[in-house]
């Protein structure tokens, strides 16, 4: 049975203005600043556990041009629970993918 993951794949540094967010979008991608600096985008993908999540993930980011250099991977309920715990945070700081 497949399950709902959200695969956050580091990226590096990129320009998020040239960035062609299109090529993610039958995965629901969104860019966003990683925290331990440069880019990271969230995909949405369905899959049958951890393993094949990341490895899809990973497979899409490379289709798409880009070299992961970070993986975090959790199911959708697990990463919408963090995101939602960790909310307040996100107004502290702004981290910059580029500048």
């Amino acid at each position: 049975m497949s399950t709902s993951w959200n695969v956050t794949v580091g990226i590096g540094e990129v320009d998020p203005e040239a960035f062609d967010l299109d090529r993610f979008a039958e995965w629901s991608g969104v860019l966003a600043a990683a925290p331990q600096g440069g880019a990271q985008v969230v995909l949405t993908i369905p899959a049958e556990g951890l393993r094949q999540a990341v490895a899809t993930g990973m497979a899409i980011v490379e289709a798409c041009g880009h070299t992961p250099t970070a993986v975090d991977a959790l199911t959708t309920g697990a990463f919408d629970h963090r995101s939602a715990a960790a909310a307040p945070d996100r107004e502290q700081s702004s981290p910059r993918m580029r500048g």
